[in-house]
């Protein structure tokens, strides 16, 4: 799961690794996972935190068994973290609000708690815990066999997800033979649009692996732009995510739908708003995407750039007349999501 090759698991891949697990989460509440298991507050966790996340004791050498099914104290000790990460997160969003919209938002909170809480109760079921060892044990088989080795290029593989052969060049990087197969040269014919069993696409390995070159190659091969992976995601969304203004707009310009939703109700521009990628919303708006277009629980774009503190955000969508009073399942507004007196003045400045 650690993509990147860095030693430890950040938020996006932590995303990644929960739903390939069989876990429907949203973005809060894998925030809250991430929380509670970063010990060091470090924003990532590392191979012994991530494994008492999920559940598995971590092997004492690398090829040694992933271990048992998590025990009943484990899986208490993990709600606690996770209630005490919400605890914290709830305390930090108030500040400022009136006791009626502080009870309304931890009513919200709580029901999120328990439905996480419930969903860690059933998490267990033996089907999902055998299809995810099976799943580690190919892909701890495919690294260990070593880089060196020479493989049919229909099965080659970096990892359990079952990835083609222009999947693995695509997140690699390899712009060379990237051109050689849309050229039909010296390699076998390749689907571009193939999609790994997270629904990927090659041009979204690229995207994510923020390989823009390949990217913008294969879109100039016409790759399919309206692919959707299991979360729901076009190629926009993981563009959007990664704050890759320049595939942004090369995706806007062949008629995408700038305002497509998520499983988890959110637009390219709520996730590029959340990030605080001010040059991705800068195109989006210039494509003229819906500036006010509200997610799953009706917050705006300006509401997750006012709550995250992404100031050059809430300038460029101030600038370009995002409303300023549209409320959220909370009551709340974008001012009062605000925690930064800077952010509010900018919303409404003070004469």
């Amino acid at each position: 799961f650690d993509t990147d090759g860095s030693g430890s698991i950040d938020f996006f891949e932590l995303s990644q690794a929960l739903k390939a697990l069989g876990r429907n989460v949203n973005d809060g509440e894998v925030e809250q996972l991430l929380k509670a298991a970063d010990e060091d507050g470090g924003g990532e966790i590392d191979f012994d935190e991530f494994c008492d996340l999920i559940g598995i004791s971590p092997p004492n050498d690398k090829l040694k068994h992933p271990a048992a099914k998590p025990g009943k104290k484990k899986a208490e000790t993990q709600q606690k973290h996770q209630a005490a990460a919400a605890e914290a997160q709830i305390s930090s969003t108030t500040d400022g609000l009136s006791e009626k919209q502080k009870k309304r938002l931890q009513e919200k909170e709580e029901k999120e708690r328990e439905r996480q809480i419930a969903f860690e109760n059933s998490r267990a079921n033996e089907e999902d815990w055998t299809k995810f060892l099976s799943n580690m044990s190919a892909e701890m088989l495919d690294k260990t066999a070593g880089g060196s080795r020479t493989v049919e290029p229909r099965t080659e593989q970096f990892d359990a997800f079952r990835h083609d052969l222009i999947h693995t060049l695509a997140a690699r990087g390899d712009l060379g033979r990237i051109s050689s197969i849309l050229a039909g040269v010296s390699e076998s014919k390749r689907d571009i649009n193939a999609v790994d069993d997270m629904g990927w696409t090659p041009l979204m390995w690229a995207i994510h692996k923020h390989e823009i070159e390949i990217a913008l190659l294969l879109l100039e091969n016409s790759a399919k732009v309206r692919v959707r992976d299991f979360d729901g995601r076009t190629a926009l969304h993981m563009a959007a995510m990664e704050g890759e203004a320049q595939v942004v707009r090369a995706l806007s310009a062949r008629k995408v739908n700038l305002d497509a939703v998520d499983n988890y109700g959110d637009t390219p521009l709520l996730l590029a708003a959340k990030r605080g990628h001010v040059a991705v919303v800068e195109e989006l708006i210039n494509f003229s995407c819906d500036i006010n277009k509200q997610g799953s629980m009706n917050e705006t774009p300006l509401d997750w750039a006012a709550k995250k503190g992404h100031e050059e955000v809430v300038i460029s969508l101030v600038n370009h007349q995002a409303k300023k009073n549209l409320r959220d399942d909370a009551n709340l507004t974008p001012t009062q999501w605000a925690r930064d007196l800077n952010i509010k003045n900018i919303i409404y400045p003070v004469v």
